[in-house]
């Protein structure tokens, strides 16, 4: 019985270990089309280059309405459906119309604002990979989201290019917003301690928990039993 003691332990922390990398791998920190992820479909490299760039991006956690400052520019890659319906394509347009500046990215093509923008006589000039609307004051640029991912813009960079260089050329640019409201992040996420530690560090502290814990369970089992002479 001792000896099978001694080889749990270690057994029960190893299965631990590796369902804790199995889970971060499969989960890739986030949602497809996410700036957080950094699997092949998350938009993290777009989001990271930018940053090392010296552009002010951030990640937005609220909707991008008319109250929205017009010297930002805000980029929306491959949103949920539920947060694109008629009223919220519709107040996008009218912030762009004041100023504001839209990349808009998805995967149907013409993408639903190209829809919108089209019916109101509208009509767009090809950039690349990139179609540009002119709209009041303002500017929406289209394209498709998945070329905007981590996986296709390390075989093809050409629609990163191809944004970057349309943010080089817009005067007044505050902030560069990526809409993680859209993709399900309604609120900024809490940073918990376990969550700040690196995936080594959080591998070993969990580790040492559950060590600490089975010894206690081990050790407890005496405890109240009579003791002989």
């Amino acid at each position: 019985m001792h000896r099978l003691k001694k080889f749990l332990i270690p057994a029960i922390i190893v299965a631990v270990a590796v369902g804790i990398l199995y889970m971060s791998q499969s989960t890739d920190g986030g949602p497809s089309y996410s700036s957080i992820t950094t699997g092949n479909l998350g938009t993290s490299l777009l989001y990271d280059t930018l940053s090392h760039m010296g552009y002010p991006v951030a990640r937005s956690h609220r909707q991008l309405t008319t109250q929205t400052n017009v010297n930002y520019v805000y980029i929306l890659i491959q949103p949920l459906a539920q947060h694109i319906h008629i009223e919220a394509r519709e107040e996008m347009l009218e912030w762009v119309r004041s100023g504001g500046r839209l990349i808009f990215l998805h995967n149907r093509r013409p993408t639903l604002i190209d829809d919108m923008l089209r019916r109101q006589g509208i009509e767009g000039v090809s950039i690349g990979d990139l179609t540009l609307y002119q709209v009041g004051l303002g500017e929406v640029i289209t394209g498709r989201a998945f070329a905007a991912t981590n996986n296709a813009l390390i075989s093809d960079a050409s629609i990163g290019r191809d944004i970057e260089f349309r943010l080089r050329h817009w005067d007044n640019v505050e902030r560069i917003l990526f809409g993680e409201y859209y993709q399900g992040f309604h609120r900024q996420p809490r940073r918990t301690l376990l969550g700040g530690l690196p995936f080594v560090m959080q591998l070993l502290l969990i580790q040492l928990v559950i060590f600490v814990l089975v010894m206690l369970w081990h050790v407890g089992k005496r405890f109240g039993k009579p003791m002989p002479f």
